[in-house]
């Protein structure tokens, strides 16, 4: 009598290949996820900045003070002023202070480099001309516009 004993499972080949398989795609998708995160990172910094500047606008306007926007490479501090227009230094009488804070990853230039951007009760500021701040990280880099007479922010 011949034994007819069948025997499953796989064998070492089939398994080293399927090993192989997924680590290829592992190797591939791995950049991938890696720059949607950059990607995820710098939006989300993008987000913030223009949240910040909307926040030292709406505050300037709802509050009818002089409003600072004083930006550092690696944070953005807001204070209100009470006090008349124009919104001249020195400013006295300090009333709410937001500080937000970045990682290292993000630099900010700032809209001047000796002074900070002042948004006026208006909700606009009072230079002449619209004041720009940069944005650097994760590859890229992004121009936020603050428009002079009205305030608007734009990303360029």
């Amino acid at each position: 009598a011949v034994s007819t004993f069948k025997q499953s499972g796989f064998s070492l080949i089939e398994l080293m290949v399927v090993v192989a398989i997924v680590g290829l795609t592992v190797a591939i998708s791995f950049p991938t996820s890696n720059g949607a995160n950059n990607e995820s990172m710098f939006l989300q910094n993008k987000i913030q900045v223009r949240d910040i500047l909307q926040q030292a606008r709406n505050l300037a306007r709802t509050t009818h003070q002089c409003v600072t926007v004083d930006v550092q490479p690696q944070s953005i501090t807001v204070t209100s002023y009470a006090m008349n227009v124009p919104c001249v230094a020195p400013f006295i009488n300090q009333g709410a202070v937001i500080t937000k804070n970045f990682n290292s990853f993000v630099t900010l230039t700032p809209f001047f480099a000796s002074a900070p951007l002042i948004f006026n009760p208006r909700g606009g500021t009072d230079y002449n001309a619209v004041s720009q701040m940069q944005m650097q990280g994760y590859g890229k880099s992004l121009n936020f516009s603050v428009y002079s007479l009205t305030g608007q922010i734009r990303e360029n």
